[in-house]
């Protein structure tokens, strides 16, 4: 089914203008691909019909565009090495400066939840040793479906193989009989989570700072001009000696004056 300019660049601009996405010309088999799912749902038969419909219908389908359009591959545990740095470096420091604090983590870009809890589970592990230790972890996500998804909290077996099975007991109640295999976020754990659909270029709160803020593999997806408006929101919302983790595909190095290199994916706030 062809794709004209004329309705890829409308596709463009309208993703572009909402989320901040840009979508290269590179990226084009992949707008086809993903919208046609779209108009195999709806029925409808070509591309240049589908632009009239999304103008007709905006709201409603601007939602189901950006969430066929966004990629969301994740896993527990991805890039462990950023959950060691706040197990061994982080927490402790925190914890020696503030012992009756609240530790807040933003994840942005979240996903279907797998980076947020592979957090709680870190967080949960140092509990073990502060039982007054307490935490929050807010989820923000573009899409819809994963929003919903991470707010369920319901993996299978299968997508839980980097977990230990004592770090599962730690936030997972463990389905029987119909639910064999699978694993339920506990409703304890479920209490210090919050997932909400907002882009990264929004300000997830107006009061709460995060001493930790997630953003991997999700500025790849902007061009230079959003990505740098991305961290001037984060360095509204990050504590004075607050630390960002990026993808290790991603370096913000030379191109703001926000946040400064610790070593590589790790950052850290200029206040």
């Amino acid at each position: 089914m062809l794709l004209t300019d004329k309705d890829f660049k409308k596709i463009v601009e309208v993703v572009y203008s909402t989320s901040g996405i840009f979508l290269s010309e590179s990226k084009r088999e992949l707008v086809v691909s993903r919208v046609l799912k779209r108009l195999n749902v709806l029925g409808i038969s070509s591309f240049q019909e589908y632009i009239p419909y999304l103008e007709s219908v905006f709201e409603d389908e601007l939602v189901h565009l950006i969430n066929a359009i966004t990629t969301n591959l994740t896993y527990f545990f991805r890039e462990v090495h950023h959950f060691e740095y706040i197990s061994k470096i982080i927490l402790p420091q925190y914890h020696a400066a503030n012992p009756h604090g609240c530790f807040k983590v933003y994840s942005a870009g979240c996903s279907s939840g797998e980076e947020v809890l592979s957090c709680a589970i870190t967080l949960e592990r140092f509990k073990k040793s502060y039982p007054g230790f307490k935490y929050e972890i807010v989820g923000a996500d573009i899409d819809q479906k994963m929003v919903d998804f991470a707010t369920r909290g319901i993996y299978s077996e299968s997508s839980l193989l980097h977990v230990s099975d004592e770090d599962k007991r730690l936030i997972f109640d463990k389905g029987t009989e119909d639910n064999k295999g699978f694993f339920k976020v506990k409703r304890s754990i479920r209490a210090n989570l919050n997932f909400f659909r907002q882009s990264i270029l929004e300000r997830v709160s107006e009061g709460d700072t995060f001493e930790v803020i997630f953003c991997r593999n999700v500025l790849i997806y902007f061009d230079e001009v959003s990505q740098v408006s991305a961290l001037r929101v984060f360095s509204t919302q990050i504590s004075k000696n607050g630390t960002l983790f990026l993808g290790h595909s991603e370096s913000m190095v030379g191109k703001q004056s926000h946040f400064s290199l610790t070593t590589k994916t790790m950052y850290k706030a200029i206040k």
